[in-house]
């Protein structure tokens, strides 16, 4: 992956948005490892943030590539499952609801969930950890947030590579 410290000293205005995303994507895989407790309210509002950033890239960009790269963003952004999601989620948590339209028509029903799973440590009888385990629910199909935000980034890090922006 890019050093976001790289992309936050000049060039494009989109890099600024990009390292934001990063940023966020930091905090959220972060709340998924670390064995240390995070209020459910905080974990929840760094997965819509970082789906917020990370769709909304599309417009920083888009002011600023040729016609033909913001032709192949939008084809590329509606033939992407992960961005398809990513896209519900952003909008869907601005609007308070998913917008149906044609590239999210697969997309019935959405839901951020978690759970909190506690680990006991077998060598010690007043050791224990706990860590929530964020989801989100498409169509009743649940999907690791943290996977999922990891498929946007691999979606960005390739378009950007393959249109020689980073």
């Amino acid at each position: 992956m890019v050093d976001i410290e790289i992309l936050q000293t000049g060039g494009p205005e989109w890099h600024s948005q990009y390292g934001r995303m990063m940023r966020w994507f930091k905090r959220l895989k972060n709340i998924s490892r670390r064995r240390k407790k995070v209020s459910s309210i905080l974990g929840e509002d760094y997965i819509y943030a970082f789906f917020k950033e990370c769709w909304h890239l599309k417009d920083w960009l888009a002011d600023e590539v040729d016609m033909n790269i913001r032709q192949d963003l939008k084809e590329a952004l509606g033939s992407s499952e992960a961005m398809i999601i990513c896209d519900c989620l952003a909008n869907g948590m601005k609007h308070k609801n998913i917008q149906i339209n044609n590239k999210r028509k697969t997309i019935k029903s959405l839901r951020v969930e978690h759970r909190f799973d506690i680990v006991a440590d077998a060598s010690s009888k007043s050791k224990s950890s706990g860590q929530y385990i964020w989801s989100v629910v498409v169509n009743d199909k649940k999907i690791s947030a943290t996977e999922l935000a990891t498929d946007c980034i691999d979606f960005w890090q390739a378009f950007l590579t393959r249109h020689k922006l980073l």
